[in-house]
Parts: C-alpha cells; sequence; structure tokens
C-alpha cells in the first residue's frame, strides 16, 4: 500500500459512509420539504377556496329568502355577487348549481386556459351545500388560480435545490476536511515513529554487535590471563619445589640451632608461597 493511500485510508472510508447520509439529507432538502410546502399550499388554497363558498352561499340564500322560487333566475343578482368577490382575487371560476345538479349560475374568469389534462390550472374547492329552511336548494363550487402555487411550488424547488446542494456538501465536506488533516497528522507522526523505531533498532543492534565485541575480547583476554597465570604458576612453582627439596635436605643433615632455625624459616615460607601458587 502506498503512502497517500495509507494517508487517505480513513477519509476513503468516511467518504463512502457519508456519501448514502449526504444524498438521504439532499433529497429531503430539494423534494420533501418543497412537497411539504406546495401540498400546505394546496390545502391552504381549497381552505381558502372553501371559505369563498361559505360566504357565497350565505349570500345566495339570502338572496333566496327574498325572491323565493325565482332564485335561480337572478342572474343580474348573480354578476352581482360574484364581482363583489371575484376583483382583486384569484377566484378563476364559480358555479352554482341547484339541489338536481342542474347549473344555475357559472362566471369563468377570461384568462382561465387549459393545460394538457389540468382543467384551467385551477384548484377546486369542496362543493359548499345552500340551504335553506332546513332545506338543501343547491351547492356552490369556487376554484381558485393555481398560477400562484406553481410559481411557488418552483421557486420553492430552486431554493431549496440551492439550499439542500449546499448543506449536502458543507455536510460531506467539513467533517472529510477535519479526518483528512487528524489523518495526515496521524501518518506524519506514524511515519516519524517508525523511523524513531527504526533508528532505535540500528542502535541496538550497533550495541549489540559492540557487547559482542567487548565480550569477545574480554574472553580472549581472559584465556590469556588464565594462560599466563598457568605459565607464571609452573615457572615459578618449579623453583619452588626445588628451593623445598633443598631445604629439607639441609634439615637433615647436622645443624646448629640457628642454622636449623633458618632453613626451617625457609622451609616454612616456601610452603606457604607454593600454597598460593596452588
Amino acid at each position: 500500500m502506498s503512502g497517500d493511500t495509507q494517508r487517505n485510508a480513513i477519509s476513503e472510508q468516511l467518504a463512502h459512509r457519508l456519501l448514502p447520509f449526504v444524498t438521504i439529507i439532499a433529497l429531503i432538502i430539494t423534494l420533501i420539504i418543497p412537497l411539504g410546502y406546495i401540498s400546505l399550499e394546496y390545502n391552504r388554497t381549497i381552505s381558502e377556496a372553501n371559505n369563498f363558498a361559505r360566504r357565497l352561499a350565505f349570500d345566495i340564500r339570502t338572496m333566496a329568502l327574498e325572491a323565493g322560487d325565482l332564485w335561480k333566475y337572478q342572474a343580474t343578482k348573480y354578476e352581482q355577487i360574484f364581482n363583489s368577490y371575484v376583483v382583486g382575487k384569484d377566484i378563476k371560476s364559480i358555479r352554482v348549481e341547484d339541489a338536481e345538479g342542474n347549473p344555475v349560475a357559472r362566471q369563468q374568469d377570461a384568462t382561465a386556459y387549459r393545460v394538457g389534462i389540468l382543467e384551467d390550472l385551477m384548484i377546486y374547492g369542496n362543493k359548499e351545500n345552500i340551504v335553506l329552511n332546513n332545506r338543501k336548494i343547491g351547492s356552490i363550487q369556487v376554484a381558485i388560480s393555481a398560477h400562484a402555487l406553481i410559481i411557488k411550488g418552483i421557486l420553492s424547488f430552486l431554493v431549496f435545490v440551492v439550499l439542500g446542494a449546499g448543506l449536502a456538501v458543507t455536510v460531506f465536506r467539513f467533517p472529510l476536511k477535519v479526518v483528512r488533516r487528524l489523518e495526515g497528522k496521524l501518518f506524519d507522526y506514524q511515519v516519524a515513529l517508525e523511523k524513531m523505531v527504526e533508528d532505535r533498532t540500528i542502535e541496538l543492534k550497533n550495541a549489540v554487535d559492540k557487547a559482542r565485541q567487548l565480550s569477545d575480547a574480554a574472553q580472549t583476554a581472559t584465556k590469556a590471563k588464565s594462560q599466563f597465570l598457568a605459565n607464571m604458576s609452573h615457572e615459578i612453582r618449579t623453583p619452588m619445589n626445588g628451593i623445598l627439596g633443598m631445604a629439607e635436605l639441609l634439615l637433615m643433615t647436622e645443624l646448629n640451632e640457628e642454622q636449623r632455625s633458618s632453613v626451617k624459616t625457609i622451609n616454612d615460607s616456601g610452603r606457604m608461597l607454593l600454597k598460593l601458587l596452588n
């Protein structure tokens, strides 16, 4: 394994582990959050359409109280009621039906258009019942333009794509950068430690070689000393034996007291010296 591969081993493992995590974060931010926001806006738009429908149902019910069975045929009043709500709002369509589902009145924004299978790019609210004297006489449904929701969805998607990509890159690169820095220091320390161990091994080897040389020299000196002592002992013991032998011969002759004492001293001293040699 090369030095660069060893240096980047931990960071590469971390990168492999971080990649799925970062991908999930990016998907959550760029897809789930915008979809959640769009869903909330969609529900809010439907709730707004339902609120308009309830208010219109109240106005139509009030008109029906005044007109009786002719409430279906008040085109002018319907136009007045519708215009009071449509102006300045994103209402694209208002549809009023009788109890049997037959159309009574309808207002369609002239700017509404169709694209593919999307019906006029509108968001339809729920049908609100028109109740008179506890009896359903009709229903009303309001549709609001989806243009604002689409624009918000596109903008939110673009914003969160940028945020998600930026955050994902930060989450991926920041710990990786820290780990690579620590990894570099660890690798340098490992190299220094290996160099230290190598130098110490060389020093120990040199010390062992020197100790072996000193041991060999000491053994050689010991052998030389032993040989020297053996030689000296032999060389000294030979004349010493001669001295002791001559001293014993003298002691066997007739000597006066003074002579015998001197020879005996020579003999005793020689034996003590021989004992030390041995």
